[in-house]
């Protein structure tokens, strides 16, 4: 009989190592897609008869990456391209890489020196004002259909489709669903909380779905409770375990996120009663603008952030920076200001190969932060 602690090991296992995972699934004789990094179609390679599994690095060492990429491109494109290199992308049938920034951009075109036609960049547009951009984006999911449907011989299917974007839709849900009853059990640490997000676009979905039901219905089960210092995380991903235990042992409650690797990706599902499926699936993107990897001259994400402190009470928040990231460095200080002029505590943390020593003197620091706020409050 399966437990919850036996759901949140098999969690951490594929979240952490999921090169690993993909390698199991391969000898399965799965077909699978890899993708870099953020915003990709999962619904359309699900349809399609492929796992979806995303690629944001290993603990590779960097070596001949730099052959290709500048010292300066940010550590989880490097280590992608890295394990090209390798040949540990091997067991993928196709990567797909969405241009979603300059480094994207160019990272893309030389991996497909190492993949060769394996390698499948596509455009996100940046101006969604117009119905151009849902159109060149349908236009370019496309393209992916044809170049999968041309490696391996699968074929689109618009109903395929339509049952994958429900099963997607379902996971959106329960995703969201554990989120709100989370930010009040004391069981869930802010690591448990990462693995548990982002194993959801690890794991195949079926059995994903149903194992966030049996999480689910376990946690109604616990007390809830009042968690102490609670923040909100924002940025692109968290994935460092030495940081996020961390934030445990200093006493610190994750009760939400801003991250693209985690609850963003998650906050939008596909419009599957519009006739045009595929159009559906586009709109994801077309509403999506909490990232900075949106471009948006109004800065929605500003009082999403805001929103996301209202609504969950949290004291503070920690804006986690993967280093060399443009769009997050060109974000912060507007971002900085915004909290600062919302009286919104803040603590700024790169965390691409920290020291713990550095960033355990910041988080005591903002923890004693954090209290004094408590305090005023109460006086």
């Amino acid at each position: 009989m399966r437990t919850i602690n036996d759901i949140y090991k098999k969690f951490e296992s594929v979240s952490l190592n999921t090169l690993e995972y993909a390698k199991k699934l391969k000898q399965e004789n799965k077909k699978l897609v890899g993708c870099v990094l953020e915003f990709y179609p999962e619904e359309l390679i699900h349809s399609l008869g492929f796992e979806p599994i995303p690629l944001w690095g290993s603990k590779n060492k960097i070596s001949d990456a730099r052959t290709y990429l500048p010292s300066f491109y940010c550590y989880p494109l490097q280590s992608v391209l890295q394990s090209a290199i390798d040949k540990e992308l091997d067991i993928f049938d196709a990567v797909l890489v969405p241009v979603l920034c300059d480094s994207l951009k160019a990272f893309g075109q030389n991996l497909k020196v190492v993949l060769k036609d394996r390698s499948i960049p596509f455009v996100y547009p940046q101006n969604k004002s117009t119905d151009h951009s849902l159109n060149f984006l349908k236009a370019e999911y496309l393209q992916i259909i044809e170049k999968l449907e041309a490696l391996t011989g699968s074929k689109f299917d618009e109903a395929k489709l339509a049952e994958s974007m429900k099963l997607y839709n379902k996971r959106n849900s329960l995703i969201r669903e554990f989120k709100a009853i989370s930010m009040h059990k004391e069981s869930i640490s802010p690591k448990l909380r990462s693995v548990i997000m982002r194993a959801g676009t690890v794991l195949n979905v079926e059995e994903y779905n149903e194992d966030m039901e049996f999480i689910i219905e376990t946690l109604k089960q616990e007390e809830d409770v009042t968690l102490k210092n609670r923040v909100v995380l924002c940025g692109i991903q968290c994935s460092d375990e030495k940081f996020l235990d961390l934030l445990e042992e200093n006493g610190i409650s994750v009760v939400e996120d801003n991250l693209l690797s985690e609850s963003e990706q998650y906050s939008i599902d596909g419009l599957i009663d519009e006739g045009d499926l595929l159009a559906g699936l586009c709109q994801r993107w077309e509403k999506l603008s909490s990232t900075s990897l949106s471009y948006s001259t109004k800065k929605e994400r500003f009082d999403h952030i805001k929103d996301l402190v209202n609504r969950s009470d949290a004291q503070g928040v920690i804006i986690i920076e993967t280093k060399f990231c443009d769009p997050e460095y060109y974000d912060y200080p507007l971002l900085k200001k915004y909290l600062d002029d919302n009286s919104i505590k803040s603590l700024f943390v790169e965390i691409d190969n920290f020291t713990k020593g550095n960033v355990s003197v910041k988080i005591e620091t903002f923890l004693d932060i954090l209290k004094e706020g408590v305090h005023e409050k109460n006086s």
